[in-house]
């Protein structure tokens, strides 16, 4: 916890029991935009840290790499959508595991995914079935909570469910053209919602992600998407409305939030220059260059670069984290964004 979430923390104060956590809401939970609780992140258990798990992709040479080329190779369609609810988190989580599986698919290590990851599963489960041990009412979850309920639970397709004599459509994601409450239906807590139906659970259970582990600094986030593996930006975060020449952003927005990291370049000293922040859950609010690495337009609409010193607070504050879905967290081979013909 670093030193503006410990007193953010010591302002709100914990609850006098744990369970206390389920009669929170967001809006009282002191500076919560977003619907991300201070006491619920504080109170999160610790988990696995890169460095423990991974270290020999913290040993890798810096190179500036992208992912989003190898996301277009597999999803040319993809797009960004737009927030029903406070529910970032669940884009935050679709967004690396859809990266993730692009990557993994690009490097036959998965067959081609049916469909892209439908994170109200994920926001859902979050928010009911890990009640027991974290909660809250209202919109908003952590990152810890959506990590741990991928892992967990796992995660629902976008697809169409005919299930018990019921249909749930999860094709189509909530963005200007299609609307989809189920984040709302399924996440958003009150008396009236119960998280992922029984009936959805043991397909959500086909789909799990592997080794949640926590990522601490800028350079562990850098070296792990060097290697394919984006990361969680989530916490007190800043993301741009404007980028200036070199695609950095110039004007920024700041609150508690949940982007995801999908792209690094680095200082000739070995530390992080930028990560690509992308906030896929609130899109076509960005503009200007994008710098030396292209980025379709419509990628572009949704994400900047966010230089070092904007970044190191929200990695240390503890509540960043990262998946694989194969053993030994290898070091992936990436469409290679210098070729262009993901544009």
């Amino acid at each position: 916890m670093n030193e503006f979430l410990r007193s953010q923390y010591a302002r709100v104060g914990p609850p006098k029991r744990l369970d206390e956590l389920g009669r929170v809401h967001a809006a009282g939970a002191g500076a919560a935009n977003f619907g991300i609780a201070i006491p619920a992140l504080a109170l999160a258990p610790p988990g696995a840290t890169v460095a423990e798990v991974a270290p020999h992709l913290l040993d890798a040479e810096p190179r500036d790499a992208a992912l989003w080329p190898t996301l277009f190779r597999l999803w040319p369609d993809w797009r960004w959508g737009i927030q029903p609810t406070g529910d970032c988190t669940r884009w935050m989580q679709q967004h690396l595991l859809d990266v993730l599986h692009a990557v993994l698919w690009h490097n036959a290590s998965i067959g081609r995914p049916e469909a892209r990851v439908a994170g109200e599963s994920i926001y859902a489960t979050a928010k009911h079935e890990l009640y027991g041990r974290y909660g809250y009412d209202g919109a908003g979850s952590t990152g810890w909570a959506v990590a741990t309920a991928a892992v967990r639970y796992g995660f629902l397709l976008r697809k169409k469910y005919e299930v018990a004599g019921k249909t749930y459509d999860l094709r189509f994601d909530h963005d200007d053209r299609h609307t989809n409450t189920w984040s709302i239906t399924w996440g958003d807590r009150d008396a009236a919602r119960v998280g992922l139906p029984d009936e959805l659970e043991p397909l959500a259970a086909e789909h799990k992600a592997r080794d949640r582990v926590l990522v601490e600094t800028p350079e562990q986030s850098g070296k792990l998407i060097q290697a394919g593996y984006a990361t969680q930006y989530c916490g007190y975060t800043y993301w741009a409305m404007q980028r200036g020449d070199d695609g950095m952003g110039t004007r920024f927005s700041a609150g508690w939030h949940a982007l995801t990291a999908t792209g690094v370049r680095w200082n000739p000293d070995g530390t992080v220059r930028a990560l690509w922040i992308a906030n896929t859950g609130h899109g076509d609010h960005v503009s200007g260059p994008v710098g030396p690495i292209d980025v379709p337009d419509v990628y572009a609409a949704c994400g900047s670069w966010v230089p070092r010193r904007l970044l190191d607070r929200v990695y240390a504050a503890g509540d960043c984290h990262a998946h694989t879905f194969v053993d030994g967290w290898p070091v992936h081979d990436l469409v290679d964004w210098q070729t262009h013909d993901y544009l």
